[in-house]
């Protein structure tokens, strides 16, 4: 991109001086986001906040905005007394913490997302409600430099019978929001 500037005249000539920009300096496109994912999580050993709660391991595969892609990535359910909760929930988890990767075939091209804030219900007939708010931190390939935000929802489909106690889930969501690509 070209920027003219008029610098003065010199001898009855005018002086322009040319500052020349690479337009991936200046230019992003901001793009609507609507994926689906199908997976699962479970705890694991790692306690990512250090206060006695176990993250969760997250894996799976999903579509929608920017093509097909694979999922994995951890985050920290912290159970808590159900308060937030609707009316019938047995188990309430507050997720403090969380990082996800998604991979995009076939370029390989990476997105990172952070959990800011997140909240977990589960209902004695093994249904889940969820919906956590993220932050988009960069990534590979297209995404270097991406920012955004997003909120991710259970859709109804989702399970985690009580004897699990929030160990095991299946994970089908649906994640809407905007991302800002540098070009």
């Amino acid at each position: 991109m070209y920027f003219p500037i008029i610098s003065g005249w010199l001898g009855g000539l005018l002086l322009v001086t040319v500052i020349v920009m690479p337009s991936s300096v200046l230019a992003e496109t901001t793009h609507d986001v609507n994926w689906r994912t199908v997976g699962v999580s479970h705890h694991t050993a790692i306690d990512l906040d250090e206060k006695g709660s176990p993250a969760s391991f997250i894996v799976g595969e999903g579509d929608g905005t920017f093509g097909v892609a694979s999922v994995q990535g951890m985050f920290e359910p912290v159970k808590v007394p159900v308060e937030k909760c609707a009316e019938g929930a047995i188990m309430e988890f507050h997720v403090v913490a969380g990082t996800m990767v998604r991979t995009f075939r076939p370029s390989l091209d990476q997105v990172i997302i952070k959990t800011v804030s997140g909240l977990a219900c589960i209902f004695e007939d093994g249904t889940v409600s969820s919906e956590n708010q993220a932050i988009v931190a960069g990534g590979t390939g297209r995404f270097a430099g991406a920012t955004g935000t997003l909120v991710s929802k259970t859709l109804p489909d989702t399970v985690s019978f009580p004897e699990w106690k929030g160990e095991f889930n299946n994970i089908i969501n649906v994640t809407e929001g905007t991302i800002t690509l540098q070009k």
